[in-house]
């Protein structure tokens, strides 16, 4: 649907970026980077992505709705930026944070453009499904993606620790609770535990994003069997987007950590400071860091605490 020829260029300003969302406005400037930057457009009736690009002065906007993905030519406009086919039946116009927007002829209304955040997802597995939430849309993938509906999304109701979303029109019903949940195909372990309900049946899936269980800053408990030294304790701190940091108990230590789609932990590789130190602390960092590279599982214990793994083995143990 929504079916438009392919322009060869997908480039746009950030000068046009600034008149989307006046946010980006104090540290951009007229075609001064090739950064893309994406948002989601919502309507009454229609959610979509746009993406602009900065490559060069405003050639284009690419438009990826649920079923296809297409480019409008920048047209010169007195008034904020517009995008359209050459007989404007396929429009999009930017005026601030709100948009004219027509979609083969379609006038779609009350559309503004909000930055695009990453969406809360969940998934499971036998038949495969997912659910993502966005802005103010829910989207729905059933039976391996064969069934798809893109829905306004309702308003949460809380139940104690669930939340609950519940759209009777089509017999579905999403409840979440923060809780570990594994995947039971790859073990995977997910923040939050999730079960989808239609007219027909009730699947079990997790929900979140897996770095959420790791981020924060952690102190080492054990590594390799034995307690740090006491003078020299061993810190770990996770960010979100996987920055790993921290202190042998002699240097301080940095890298990157990050977790694939089968869940397997991938450490490095890790710069650290040259301070000398006692004997003892030297050898402990030799064997934490030694130790901290062989990692390639986690999992949270029972008491809260960070489980670092090389396949089955319990390698490093750290807590809040």
């Amino acid at each position: 649907m929504y079916r438009v020829p392919h322009s060869p260029s997908i480039a746009l300003t950030f000068a046009l970026m600034a008149l989307a969302c006046p946010g980006f406005a104090d540290d951009t400037s007229l075609g001064d980077s090739a950064e893309t930057k994406s948002y989601r457009m919502i309507c009454a009736s229609e959610a979509f992505d746009v993406t602009f690009a900065g490559e060069v002065a405003g050639e284009a906007l690419v438009v990826t709705t649920d079923s296809d993905s297409f480019t409008l030519p920048h047209v010169p406009s007195a008034d904020g930026a517009k995008f359209a086919t050459e007989d404007e039946s396929t429009l999009v116009w930017v005026k601030g944070s709100a948009a004219v927007v027509s979609l083969n002829g379609m006038p779609l209304t009350d559309c503004r453009l909000e930055p695009l955040t990453a969406p809360w997802s969940a998934q499971g597995n036998e038949p495969g499904w997912r659910v993502q939430l966005t802005g103010e849309r829910i989207l729905f993938d059933l039976n391996y993606g064969e069934d798809r509906l893109d829905l306004r999304q309702p308003d949460p109701v809380q139940d104690g620790a669930r939340t609950i979303y519940a759209i009777p029109a089509f017999g579905l019903t999403l409840t979440r609770q923060d809780a570990l949940c594994y995947d039971d195909m790859s073990g995977r372990p997910y923040p939050q535990t999730v079960t989808l309900t239609t007219a027909t049946a009730e699947f079990r899936g997790c929900g979140g994003d897996t770095m959420a269980l790791l981020q924060g800053d952690w102190q080492v408990k054990d590594h390799a069997g034995r307690p740090p030294l006491a003078a020299h304790p061993i810190t770990l701190a996770i960010t979100d987007s996987g920055q790993l940091s921290g202190s042998t108990g002699c240097n301080r230590f940095a890298g990157q950590m990050s977790i694939t789609g089968e869940g397997q932990v991938i450490i490095g590789p890790l710069a650290t400071t040259r301070m000398a130190c006692a004997m003892d602390a030297m050898q402990q960092e030799h064997d934490f860091l030694a130790t901290l590279a062989t990692v390639d599982r986690f999992d949270i214990n029972e008491a809260g605490d960070l489980v670092l793994m090389h396949g089955n083995e319990v390698v490093i143990i750290a807590g809040r």
